[in-house]
């Protein structure tokens, strides 16, 4: 556990500049690099056609899930997000909505395998213009936090490629285009990964 400012990491470039937080040490790391990750996104297997009163009651418990998000309150708001997975699980912004609400909660290796089920769905979500913003709100400070937790993860864990991938749509989906940048390239140098990270088109 640091007790001061992060350190430089030399397979992180500029890290130390960017993430000078003193944060708590992750507790959702027990099984990364355990796992046997395939090398392509998953196919939808896990799917069953749904219809659209489906979707619509998967997109309320969206609506419930964003609220209490605003809120604060993480882990509720992912429980409400399983909801519309339930209710729906062709709805790949059930996975992303997941994916942000774990990241909060520092359940790191289930956040990419929701990312994973997510792009699966919908290979063009990086596209669209997601913002951490439209699930924090006017909670900044909170979103701040939570990548300064992952990075500190990441610190723990150098080059580790999920959570290099973590951090960079953190990082994407808050217009800091440029440092994400970085971290998709290392990550992509790992096979499970590099798959995913082809989508987003601010890595070349």
């Amino acid at each position: 556990m640091l007790n001061g400012p992060l350190g430089e990491s030399p397979d992180l470039p500029g890290f130390n500049e960017r993430y000078s937080e003193v944060v708590t040490p992750n507790s959702g790391l027990q099984d990364l690099g355990q796992r046997q990750q395939s090398e392509r996104p998953p196919t939808p297997s896990f799917v069953r056609a749904t219809n659209p009163r489906q979707h619509q009651l998967a997109q309320r418990f969206i609506g419930f899930g964003d609220k209490l998000f605003r809120e604060g309150q993480y882990r509720a708001a992912y429980f409400q997000y399983r909801e519309a997975e339930k209710a729906a699980p062709d709805v790949a912004d059930t996975y992303f909505r997941q994916a942000f609400a774990l990241i909060a909660t520092r359940q790191y290796s289930m956040a990419f395998e929701a990312f994973q089920k997510g792009l699966s769905l919908d290979g063009e979500w990086p596209t669209r213009g997601f913002q951490v913003a439209m699930l924090y709100g006017e909670r900044d400070l909170d979103a701040k936090h939570h990548r300064a937790e992952l990075a500190e993860a990441l610190q723990q864990n150098p080059a580790h490629p999920e959570l290099l991938f973590l951090l960079a749509v953190h990082l994407y989906c808050d217009d800091r285009v440029a440092e994400a940048r970085e971290f998709f390239r290392q990550a992509r140098t790992a096979s499970s990964v590099a798959p995913l990270v082809s989508l987003f088109p601010a890595v070349d």
